[in-house]
C-alpha cells in the first residue's frame, strides 16, 4: 500500500487487487447504506465487466502474483446493476482515485521530493512503470520512466517493441492534448518521457492510458522470457 494525500479525482483504471477490492467494497457500501452486501459486490462485479461477482474473483485468482489484472470501472453500468437488483434511487456513485491502497499512478505537488522518492521506491518493490503526476497551479506534467522495473521486464521499453510502444504513447498523446489548453510537448520515449504542461483532467486520463499500456506489455515480456 502507498500513502499520499486524497485530492478529488473519480477512478477509472484499477489494479484488481485483494487490498483495492475491499476497499472499493466499503466505499459503495458507505455510499448505499441499505443495499445488501451481495449487491454491492454484484453491481462492482458488473462495473469492472463481469456478469457475476464469482467471475471477477475467478480472474483475480487465476493471474499470477504479482500481476494484478487491470480494470476500467464503468460508474454507469454499476448503478444500472444495483438498481437491476432493487436499489433505488441510484445517486452518483464516485470512486476517489486516490484513495486507492494500490494506486496505478499518483499525483502531487511539483516540488515535493519526497513524494517523489517514496513514490519511486514503491513501483520499484511492486516492480510498477513508475507514473506520476506534478501538479502546479494549473498544469500539471505527466512523467513516466520504467527504470522502476527490473530488467527482464523493462525490456520491452527498448529495441523494436520499445519503438513500437513510443509510437502508441505518442499517439495517445496526440488524441488526448488535441484541443486541449497549455500547448503540451511530448518528450522522451516508451523507456522515460514527459508531456508538459497538460491540464489535469486531460493528465489524468493520460496517465490511466500510459500505465495501461506499459504495465501490460513489460507483463507480456516477462511472460515471453
Amino acid at each position: 500500500m502507498f500513502d499520499r494525500p486524497s485530492l478529488e479525482s473519480d477512478v477509472t483504471l484499477v489494479r484488481l487487487t485483494d487490498d483495492n477490492l475491499v476497499h472499493l467494497k466499503r466505499l459503495a457500501k458507505a455510499s448505499y447504506p441499505g443495499a445488501r452486501p451481495t449487491h454491492i459486490t454484484e453491481a462492482l462485479a458488473r462495473g469492472f465487466g463481469r456478469s457475476v461477482y464469482a467471475a471477477l474473483l475467478a480472474d483475480m485468482k487465476a493471474q499470477p502474483s504479482g500481476s494484478a489484472q487491470l480494470a476500467r470501472f464503468d460508474a454507469e453500468a454499476f448503478a444500472r446493476r444495483l438498481a437491476e437488483l432493487g436499489q433505488s434511487p441510484i445517486p452518483s456513485f464516485h470512486l476517489p482515485r486516490l484513495s486507492l491502497p494500490d494506486p496505478c499512478w499518483i499525483e502531487f505537488p511539483a516540488r515535493n521530493l519526497q513524494l517523489n522518492n517514496a513514490w519511486y521506491a514503491a513501483c520499484r518493490a511492486e516492480n510498477l512503470p513508475n507514473i506520476c503526476l506534478r501538479v502546479r497551479r494549473t498544469y500539471a506534467e505527466v512523467a513516466w520512466d520504467c527504470i522502476s522495473l527490473d530488467k527482464r521486464h523493462e525490456q520491452a521499453t527498448h529495441g523494436k517493441s520499445g519503438s513500437a510502444l513510443g509510437q502508441q504513447m505518442y499517439e495517445l498523446f496526440q488524441s488526448r492534448a488535441r484541443g486541449r489548453p497549455g500547448k503540451p510537448i511530448y518528450f522522451g520515449s516508451a523507456f522515460v518521457g514527459t508531456v508538459d504542461p497538460l491540464d489535469l483532467e486531460a493528465a489524468r486520463l493520460l496517465a490511466d492510458d500510459y500505465f495501461e499500456l506499459l504495465y501490460v506489455a513489460t507483463r507480456t515480456q516477462k511472460a515471453a522470457a
